[in-house]
């Protein structure tokens, strides 16, 4: 029932905030399982929960979808960090979530951000789209499938 502000970059139409979809199954956790995080930071999923969260008319984006926006934006680490910013040229407003590791520890709030793909790297990792503060860089990598990460949806 939420309506989430989406912003055009090249030809993608995507998410400005991050996902606070409350689902009926999967793992999913407010940031230090505290519920005022939801408001700002939105929900941290595990990857099979990330990709059943979509609405009809949206998807979780794959690797190649997030380096395509990652090209639109300057190619980069510095540059497409600055313009994916909160308050970048880009409106992207990459809000640091942080990320949950599967035993339950929280870490990195305000200081990065991940952002889940739909593409699966190996059996146990899948890609991801990384903001990092302190690096002030944009980069991808791959992470374990049962980690907590944000989600920001793509439209079809």
């Amino acid at each position: 029932g939420k309506i989430y502000k989406v912003i055009k970059i090249g030809n993608q139409i995507l998410m400005e905030e991050n996902l606070s979809f409350k689902p009926e199954k999967g793992n999913f956790w407010s940031y230090d399982n505290e519920e005022v995080n939801i408001v700002k930071y939105g929900f941290l999923y595990d990857w099979g929960t990330a990709k059943s969260v979509a609405p009809k008319g949206c998807h979780l984006p794959t690797k190649a979808e997030w380096e395509t926006l990652y090209r639109e934006l300057g190619s980069n680490a510095n540059s497409v960090y600055e313009h994916t910013k909160v308050g970048g040229s880009s409106s992207f407003n990459g809000i640091l979530g942080g990320w949950r590791y599967a035993h339950g520890e929280f870490n990195s709030l305000g200081a990065s951000a991940y952002f889940w793909s739909s593409t699966k790297e190996t059996d146990e990792h899948a890609a991801y789209f990384k903001l990092g503060a302190y690096s002030k860089h944009a980069e991808f990598g791959k992470g374990k499938t049962n980690v907590g990460m944000s989600v920001r949806l793509f439209r079809d």
